[in-house]
């Protein structure tokens, strides 16, 4: 699994994206963090173009920086269901994992779409 490894300042980066998305969601319901929260991601995504593998690279950030942030974001989902049942945990899990394996997607596609067409990723992104 070592496509799934990333660089130090990867991990600093994705860290900071993953908190700043965490701080816009309640409880915290911060606005500004909800604006530029996702520069540190795209900062990521841009050293990534540079690599050997590009794909592989931004598919992991992508993967990584989901596992991060939703698991951060989606929090509430165990301690709602825990009164019902134990099993709310699995659920949480694999809601985590289905977005951070789409979120992976998305920032693979969109480099691939920025290498084909050279358009900037500020505009490939949101579409």
């Amino acid at each position: 699994m070592t496509w799934l490894a990333l660089p130090r300042s990867d991990w600093r980066n994705l860290a900071g994206a993953a908190a700043l998305t965490a701080v816009a969601y309640p409880p915290f319901h911060l606005v500004v963090p909800s604006f530029v929260c996702l520069v540190p991601l795209l900062w990521c995504h841009r050293d990534a173009a540079t690599s050997s593998r590009p794909w592989t690279r931004q598919f992991a950030q992508g993967l990584w920086y989901g596992f991060l942030a939703h698991g951060a974001v989606l929090y509430w989902m165990v301690i709602a269901l825990w009164s019902f049942t134990r099993q709310a945990v699995f659920g949480y899990l694999a809601t985590v994992a289905i977005l951070a394996v789409y979120t992976g997607l998305v920032m693979a596609t969109a480099g691939w779409i920025v290498r084909r067409t050279r358009f900037p990723l500020v505009l490939v992104l949101p579409m």
